[in-house]
């Protein structure tokens, strides 16, 4: 499939519809920063915005091993073990972050990435899924698609980085909310 076999345009007119319907409802945004990418990966910040841009979680998380600060992650995000050495664990965050969410709409961008490190964060066996009556939507993808970059070689959109977002959990919270308010307020 090439460019010319892809509508492009229907592509983006869906990620338009898609992202207008979302603000049409109560949401909610949450973003994570991370020790890393891997499957051993744990939380070291979360935050939880709701669809006005009020703050309802921001917290640094001590992760339950030491972070490695000379990898790629602390070199992104900046939070090291001083920072996190007087933060809560996930496990004492987990309680208020599934109040708040419960039952909610959660947009988050990259939704597979951040929904996976909340899960391999998670070491209480105590607390129900964090993700019950919860629906979670990626908006990396309606973006990728509003941008419109088709990748032959993948067969899909390209993937596009967050703009605006400063690599704190609460930045990309509030540049994500600015993303879908400014994909739904586009005409076409």
């Amino acid at each position: 499939m090439t460019d010319s076999d892809v509508d492009i345009l229907s592509a983006r007119a869906g990620a338009i519809a898609g992202m207008k319907e979302l603000i049409g409802q109560p949401f909610l945004i949450l973003d994570t920063e991370s020790t890393g990418l891997d499957d051993i990966a744990e939380i070291v910040q979360i935050a939880v915005i709701d669809h006005e841009g009020n703050v309802l979680l921001d917290t640094l998380i001590k992760p339950s091993t030491a972070i490695n600060e000379s990898g790629r992650a602390y070199e992104v995000n900046g939070i090291g073990n001083k920072m996190v050495a007087d933060a809560p664990t996930f496990d004492e965050v987990l309680p208020k972050l599934l109040a708040i969410i419960a039952n909610k709409v959660v947009a988050i961008y990259n939704a597979p990435f951040d929904t996976r490190i909340i899960a391999q964060s998670q070491k209480s066996l105590t607390e129900k899924p964090y993700h019950d009556g919860v629906t979670f939507i990626d908006i990396m993808m309606p973006y990728a698609e509003y941008v419109g970059d088709w990748n032959d070689y993948y067969g899909n959109f390209r993937w596009q980085r967050l703009p605006g977002g400063g690599h704190t959990a609460l930045s990309d919270c509030l540049a994500t909310l600015k993303l879908i308010n400014k994909m739904a307020a586009t005409n076409g």
